[in-house]
This record gives structure tokens, C-alpha cells and sequence, in this order.
């Protein structure tokens, strides 16, 4: 994402009606890498989410100026992550 641009996962509203509830969040100026998401199915019906099926949508945010700072130079956690990578596990978490 440039410096100047932000976003949001939304999920698609047809799936919404079928009952999935998703955790989507901001994808920040910056960032570079497999964008992640988690998503339930609610209903009582099993769903099927077929390979190339639009689930989710990224809503582009144009900055009036570039972020002071990008997500690389505020933590960068995930910066060019590729695939799901999950939170490293802290000692307090064991």
C-alpha cells in the first residue's frame, strides 16, 4: 500500500446474509503482504466458499497527505508476510 493510501476488508454482503460473520480490519498506508481475516459461519446451513469466490472486498481510503508514519516504520509485525502467520507466543501466554 503507498504511503498515501489506506484501506478496509469488508466482507461482501451476500455472504453476510448466509450468516458468516467475519473479523476484518484497516490495512494501513505501508503495508505489503498477504492481507489475513478470520471468518464463522453462523447459520445452520454449511457453506462452501468456492476457490475464486469474491468473500471480501478492499475499500480504498485516499490520504489528503502521505501517513506520518507507515505501518513498516510503526511495528511492521507482518510486513511482507507471506501467507497466515500467526502471533509469535509470549511467555505470559504459555
Amino acid at each position: 500500500m503507498p504511503p498515501d493510501l489506506a484501506g478496509q476488508l469488508w466482507l461482501r454482503t451476500s455472504w453476510m446474509r448466509k450468516g458468516v460473520l467475519a473479523g476484518l480490519g484497516k490495512v494501513d498506508a505501508g503495508f505489503k503482504g498477504t492481507l489475513t481475516f478470520m471468518a464463522v459461519n453462523l447459520s445452520q446451513t454449511e457453506l462452501a466458499v468456492p476457490v475464486g469466490e469474491r468473500f471480501v472486498q478492499l475499500v480504498f481510503e485516499t490520504l489528503h497527505s502521505s501517513a506520518s508514519l507507515t505501518y513498516e516504520q510503526r511495528s511492521g509485525n507482518y510486513q511482507n508476510q507471506e501467507g497466515i502467520t500467526l502471533a509469535p507466543v509470549q511467555k505470559s501466554d504459555v
